[in-house]
């Protein structure tokens, strides 16, 4: 029997409902929780799709062997909403802009190479999550953390919060166009000494999320996809994450209840 209408069915169903698999409803603190991952899911995305078009961009004006003088890149959020990706460069021991690009969600909406990086010195707040950024990978070297592919990882920084911890969010690199990485990413708090005062990983194994427009089988095309998630009580920044970069709805099974991840 041809049960592929049945598949599509119920995999929608799941997709399009967030309907508690217990009685109760979630707590307040639950939903807070969610509403917050859901933020720090949608700035992660952000980052990291600035720091992806923003080193293209980059790479289309120079040649990376001619500028032995660059560091690294770091990306920051504007008023407006973008974020810039700024790459930096040290002379005599100091750090500065040595570039720096705008990105609109996917788009590079502009930016240039400074003709005088020296007269860009790195600002304070960027310093400071340079050494965050270097500190959290320091630590997940010493721990050797797994990563789910064999590719570098990725990174994203996120300023100070209103507890004045830098988050460094350690990422597995996506290394097949159809599918990336839910396990395999890491959360690094870090003070302002530049110790690492906590971390976390989000998964305690490796799965691949299919990209929306695949198929299941044959002919069967994929609209949403499940998980369990023993972790936490709700979803988390990476399931936020991970949902938009791959264009397709994730409903979460944590603490008894199936809560919708919109890829939006």
């Amino acid at each position: 029997m041809n049960i592929s209408w049945l598949v599509r069915l119920f995999v929608a169903w799941l997709v399009a409902t967030a309907i508690p698999l217990h009685a109760k409803d979630p707590t307040s603190e639950q939903l807070a929780a969610d509403q917050h991952a859901a933020q720090l899911g949608k700035r992660i995305y952000l980052h990291d799709q600035a720091a992806w078009h923003g080193t293209d961009a980059l790479f289309e004006l120079i040649e990376a062997k001619d500028h032995p003088e660059l560091r690294g890149y770091l990306t920051e959020e504007r008023p407006d909403g973008l974020v810039d990706i700024i790459f930096y460069a040290e002379y005599d021991g100091a750090l500065y802009e040595f570039s720096r690009h705008t990105v609109d969600g996917s788009k590079v909406a502009g930016g240039a190479v400074n003709a005088e990086p020296r007269d860009y010195p790195l600002s304070p707040l960027l310093t400071r999550q340079v050494a965050a950024r270097d500190a959290a990978l320091s630590r997940a070297q010493a721990e050797k953390v797994g990563l789910c592919t064999d590719a570098s990882p990725n990174f994203v920084v996120l300023p100070p919060d209103a507890d004045d911890l830098v988050s460094v969010y350690l990422l597995s690199a996506q290394v097949e166009d159809e599918k990336y990485p839910l396990g395999g990413h890491y959360l690094y708090r870090v003070d302002s000494t530049g110790k690492v005062v906590s971390s976390r990983n989000f998964m305690n194994s490796c799965m691949q999320v299919p990209v929306a427009g695949g198929e299941v089988g044959t002919g069967n095309k994929l609209v949403g996809f499940v998980v369990s998630h023993i972790l936490d009580d709700h979803p988390t920044e990476i399931h936020y994450f991970v949902a938009r970069y791959t264009r397709l709805p994730i409903s979460v099974s944590a603490d008894g209840y199936v809560w919708k991840v919109s890829a939006e």
